[in-house]
């Protein structure tokens, strides 16, 4: 006899909420040693994690050069020799690009921040002068207590930075050259990346077989590629088209604020460049101090460079990433934003990075699972009753 009895959402979800429990339960009483395991373990990891980061980056470049090789070459059958080829010159591309980027940009990022830290007292004073000016316009009245206060205040703030200028530049110089120590984990997942770049069918024959060994049906097995290949093409398409909407709008802020003759124009292209890979709220985190310093420069050309990036995120929005990106994601911008800030919340910045595609993972297997009960229930009311 066959079995048709109908769903029961209490009973799923009631054993759900369980499990759920347990498992924080679980993870609250394995909370003092397991933490310290995971950490270390994951700080062996990261050159596997940056080599699988990398060759699955560098694959969009691999694949294109291979088959330019094949065409100038004309080999009579596909050799080895040509994929290791095409593997060297995507590496050595990747690395020379890189270089230069870090070459032009980490010394000045560091004199930037460093005479940042610097002129801050200079800044604090003209934000009191300007205070007392705008008081003295408008004919505001306050008391001596509460102008005492502000001016005691940045007084005080001024002093810390002086005191602490040459502090916060050897912290910036220890977090600028801080990337540096990890060049020996960078280069062995370079190496790892090879590896994997170099013979992929291989892994993925390796993960055929260990899910052939997990799953024995079929259907199910189809199932999971079939996601796996979708998942691969939102996240591939994502984070290709996130980068280059990055550094398109990186160069044009970086041009905009040079013809503004804003200070420290670099650094401040690269803040809202990489603040903008967040959606929603990335782009307001990067006009933020981009504002705030050109009015402790000069209040009147902030508004003029707060219409600059504003009419700039409008360009990024409706021309850049439609052009880019498109609408690949296929989700609500409502899904997106719960993404974002749950992302945000669980994994820092790394989940506020991911959150939009990752929604857009999860949105399809809800859908896929709403269409599977569907399906299920179709079947059941063409099969009729159970005897």
């Amino acid at each position: 006899m066959q079995n048709n009895a109908p769903f029961n959402s209490k009973k799923f979800f009631t054993g759900l909420f369980i499990v759920l429990a347990l498992l924080l339960v679980l993870s609250r009483l394995l909370d003092q040693w397991l933490i310290p395991v995971l950490k270390a373990g994951l700080a062996a990891a990261v050159p596997f994690l940056i080599g699988i980061v990398l060759a699955y980056l560098l694959r969009f470049a691999v694949n294109p050069l291979e088959r330019l090789l094949l065409k100038l070459f004309k080999p009579k059958r596909k050799t080895r020799f040509i994929r290791i080829a095409a593997v060297t010159i995507a590496i050595i591309l990747f690395l020379g690009v890189l270089t230069a980027l870090l070459w032009g940009l980490i010394p000045n990022l560091y004199r930037n921040l460093a005479d940042l830290a610097g002129r801050m007292p200079q800044y604090l004073e003209s934000i009191t002068q300007w205070a007392d000016g705008v008081i003295a316009q408008s004919g505001l009245q306050f008391s001596q207590n509460a102008a005492q206060m502000i001016n005691t205040l940045a007084q005080k703030l001024g002093e810390h930075f002086a005191s602490h200028a040459e502090e916060y530049a050897q912290m910036a110089s220890r977090t600028i050259f801080g990337l540096f120590g990890a060049l020996f984990d960078f280069f062995l997942g370079m190496l790892v990346a090879f590896y994997l770049l170099l013979t992929p069918q291989r892994y993925k024959r390796l993960a055929g077989r260990m899910l052939t060994a997990i799953i024995n049906e079929p259907k199910k097995r189809d199932g999971i590629k079939r996601f796996l290949r979708e998942t691969d093409v939102v996240l591939g398409k994502y984070i290709t088209g996130r980068l280059i909407e990055t550094a398109i709008l990186g160069v044009l802020c970086f041009i905009g604020l040079s013809i503004f003759g804003v200070d420290y124009s670099l650094i401040m292209a690269v803040t809202v460049a990489l603040t903008n890979l967040i959606p929603y709220f990335g782009p307001w985190l990067g006009a933020v101090p981009v504002v705030l310093l050109a009015f402790l420069n000069n209040p009147a050309s902030a508004l003029w460079l707060a219409i600059f990036l504003l009419v700039l995120q409008i360009i990024d929005n409706y021309i850049v990433s439609p052009k880019i990106l498109g609408d690949m994601l296929e989700v609500s911008a409502l899904w997106i934003l719960v993404g974002v800030i749950v992302g945000g919340g669980m994994f820092g910045l790394w989940g506020m990075l991911l959150g939009a595609p990752a929604m857009s993972i999860l949105s399809g297997l809800w859908n896929r699972f709403f269409k599977w009960r569907a399906g299920e229930q179709a079947k059941k009311e063409q099969d009729g009753p159970a005897l």
